[in-house]
């Protein structure tokens, strides 16, 4: 029996989500482990989506989150590819959430077993050393947490 057998990747569209696809790919190949691919469309943004929208007749909040989640899997595809995963077992999910929360949740309904995530994301300057979204998964994720720190990069 493998350790893992459903690896799940947060991906949240940053310059560092190639990373961690890259990540889940080199564990899932040798391992025959699933491989889950998770985005978030943060609840605010809808929220801010459906106040500016209000009154509106010709755009709903349902047709962003669905042009939403057909943009994002398309993008997590593309990433996949890059990866050179398409040959493994693949699930997508892109999910309306409080980013940590949704994560949370895919977790338990996914029933992943190891989670993989960048420490640094789409977060303000405030959360510049570790995501506030990745400090929250630190503490509350119920499974291993694979954290990818970002590269320095010289010039």
């Amino acid at each position: 029996m493998a350790l893992y057998q459903r690896i799940m990747v947060a991906v949240d569209f940053s310059s560092y989500s190639q990373t961690g696809v890259d990540h889940g790919v080199a564990l899932a190949r040798p391992l025959g482990a699933t491989l889950i691919l998770v985005n978030v469309i943060n609840q605010r943004d809808v929220n801010t989506i459906e106040r500016v929208l209000y009154g509106q007749t010709d755009f709903s909040v349902v047709d962003y989150i669905e042009q939403q989640t057909r943009e994002r899997t398309r993008s997590m595809e593309a990433l996949l590819d890059h990866a050179g995963g398409k040959d493994l077992a693949v699930e997508m999910a892109v999910v309306v959430d409080i980013p940590y929360q949704g994560l949370l949740d895919q977790i338990r309904e996914k029933r992943a077993d190891l989670l993989i995530m960048n420490t640094k994301g789409r977060s303000n300057l405030a959360d510049a050393v570790i995501g506030s979204c990745a400090q929250k998964m630190y503490r509350r994720c119920p499974v291993p947490l694979l954290s990818l720190r970002p590269e320095n990069k010289k010039s």
